[in-house]
């Protein structure tokens, strides 16, 4: 199980892509903040087989440069020699694109062993796609009747079990409740204790 995470935004207006899903939102950059427009500056989300799609490059007319860089495979793109990266992609299975110097990054993909529309690596040793689309990880191990919300939906916050809200900002966030049943036998009085764990991914948008 893997939890996308939102892209980040830098400049007013400039809106990250929310998290995934099945795919990741697209970032909006924007640049009014130094007087001009950059409306074809969108960063593509991740997706089940590959990372956020780079925004062009645009040049501003100060002759800072928008440039998009592509999501990866369980991490995001940075360009480290830059003295000012923008909004960089949310990471998750496949992250979203980033941008240098200012803009938005898109939202990373997450993946749910078992859910339908997921496509699982091929191998331990082949990180490409199933050649099938199986949703299944390579392991064998999934789950049954799982749910995936995407950060921009109604999904449940971690700090209340009765609590519901539009994503959860800032870090990522988990919550594990352990759910305790009591089977009795009558047959020779004794009563089995089974714990179960109940695992809650939660994504992110970030604003």
């Amino acid at each position: 199980m893997v939890s996308g995470g939102g892209g980040g935004a830098e400049w007013h207006g400039s809106t990250g892509g929310h998290a995934g899903g099945l795919v990741g939102g697209i970032g909006q950059s924007d640049c009014s903040d130094e007087g001009y427009s950059c409306p074809k500056s969108k960063s593509g989300g991740g997706t089940q087989i590959s990372g956020g799609t780079a925004a062009p490059t645009v040049i501003s007319p100060n002759s800072n440069r928008l440039i998009g860089y592509s999501g990866l495979f369980g991490m995001s793109q940075l360009d480290y020699s830059s003295n000012d990266m923008g909004g960089i992609g949310g990471n998750g299975y496949y992250s979203g694109a980033s941008v240098n110097y200012t803009g938005s990054g898109g939202g990373g993909s997450s993946f749910i062993s078992g859910y339908e529309g997921c496509i699982a690596l091929n191998s331990s040793l082949d990180e490409t796609p199933s050649p099938t689309n199986s949703p299944i990880h390579y392991s064998g191990i999934f789950f049954t009747n799982p749910i995936m919300i995407e950060g921009n939906k109604n999904m449940p916050l971690y700090y209340s079990p009765i609590s519901r809200g539009i994503g959860n900002k800032g870090r990522g966030a988990i919550r594990i409740t352990i759910l305790l049943s009591q089977a009795c036998s009558c047959n020779n009085n004794i009563c089995l204790y089974l714990r179960f764990s109940h695992i809650l991914y939660l994504g992110l948008i970030v604003s």
